[in-house]
């Protein structure tokens, strides 16, 4: 809180009130025992002022007010001087220091309200300033999280104007403004000319852009930025500025490169294999099946990988079980082990065997399913007829 009002710093408020209030005892007392015709309620004002100081508008009130009754008392009570004035003269005296003394009381209270009022809104200024600052330095501290900085460019100057995490992306020092041409000129030839396009659309017609390229910093280096750009227009809707934001993506790039390597391994690996290898997501909508599987049912993998298609490749018999069977177990999160049959692309349904497995993730939920199907239709072919060979041999030893 700042004081609301004190223009002698080194005063204390708390005595300059006291000092009031026995002043204006002080100056009763004098004008009691003084005779008519001195002008001591003058002297009440100046103790008006010294309340002033104290910053209470009920200190000022109650001091005016008393200085008005004492002036009034005073007038009664004073002994007669040895020449005596008039009435006149007297009544004149006290009412002209009864009118300074309400016209100093208004001008204080007057001072005392505006005073506090500017304190007030210095408070605000202040309050808002600090939030400012705290928001300014939270914003910064993204901002370097974040790698993301700030820019603008004024049209038609082409004035360029830089964060310093701009410029410190560029391998540029601080405060660093370049000219249009000079930024545009940072970014890798292969997009240097969209980029340009970009700029220029958005200086022309206003047209909003957001994408990822490449960019070359001072000592050469290569970074992927996500750039983003909006125009500012004024009241007859011409363009006056164009601002917007630069990211460093390039850790984000990289973690995709690698995903994509993962994958592909695992998409070579699982390719090479003599097995049908597939995986879904946790909903349990097949996301990849590998080539083994498309070579033999005739579906492209692209076709496989739609939700439900896989089904459309099963016997009708086993449909309804396969599927009753894979819902159950995304639900539940339990193994999937199943036998069914497929039909081949020549239109041969044969018997394979399905186990798929859940991931889970370091809470326990599942995250992604991974399968594989084997054929098995020769062992199950031998199971049918080791049956009916044992059928046969009890059926005959129950005739004999």
């Amino acid at each position: 809180m700042t004081d609301p009002f004190s223009p002698f710093p080194f005063v204390s408020r708390t005595l300059c009130g006291w000092a009031s209030v026995v002043g204006l005892v002080a100056v009763f007392i004098t004008d009691w025992f003084t005779p008519l015709g001195f002008g001591h309620g003058m002297l009440y004002s100046p103790l008006i002022l010294l309340a002033l100081v104290s910053g209470s508008r009920a200190l000022v009130l109650g001091v005016a007010l008393c200085a008005i009754l004492f002036t009034l008392i005073g007038m009664l009570m004073s002994p007669d001087a040895p020449d005596i004035p008039t009435i006149n003269t007297v009544f004149a005296n006290r009412v002209l220091s009864i009118l300074l003394i309400v016209f100093t009381t208004g001008l204080s209270l007057w001072l005392l309200i505006n005073v506090q009022r500017l304190n007030s809104a210095t408070e605000k200024l202040m309050a808002t300033q600090q939030r400012l600052s705290e928001q300014h330095h939270l914003l910064r501290i993204a901002s370097q999280v974040g790698h993301l900085g700030g820019w603008t460019v004024t049209v038609p100057e082409g004035q360029v104007s830089w964060t310093d995490e701009v410029a410190n992306m560029h391998h540029l020092p601080p405060g660093y403004h370049p000219s249009v041409e000079e930024a545009l000129n940072f970014y890798h030839p292969d997009y240097r000319e969209h980029v340009r396009k970009l700029v220029r659309d958005c200086m022309e017609q206003g047209i909003a852009f957001d994408d990822e390229v490449q960019l070359l910093t001072s000592d050469r280096e290569v970074l992927w930025v996500r750039i983003m750009g909006t125009a500012l227009r004024d009241q007859q809707d011409k363009v006056i500025r164009i601002q917007g934001a630069i990211q460093d993506i390039s850790q984000r790039k990289q973690v995709e490169n690698l995903i994509k390597l993962s994958h592909e391994k695992f998409s070579n690996l699982a390719d090479a294999m003599p097995i049908a290898v597939w995986s879904a997501q946790a909903n349990g909508v097949v996301d990849y099946v590998n080539r083994a599987l498309s070579d033999y049912s005739g579906l492209a993998v692209e076709e496989l990988v739609q939700p439900g298609r896989w089904l459309s490749i099963l016997h009708p018999d086993d449909y309804d079980r396969a599927e009753a069977y894979w819902s159950e177990s995304v639900d539940t999160g339990m193994d999937y082990v199943i036998e069914f049959r497929i039909r081949r692309k020549d239109g041969e349904y044969r018997w394979h065997l399905t186990r798929a497995q859940p991931v889970r993730n370091e809470q326990g939920i599942i995250t992604k399913w991974y399968g594989g199907t084997v054929d098995i239709h020769e062992h199950k072919m031998l199971e049918r007829e080791h049956q009916l060979i044992v059928d046969r041999l009890l059926q005959s030893l129950k005739s004999s």
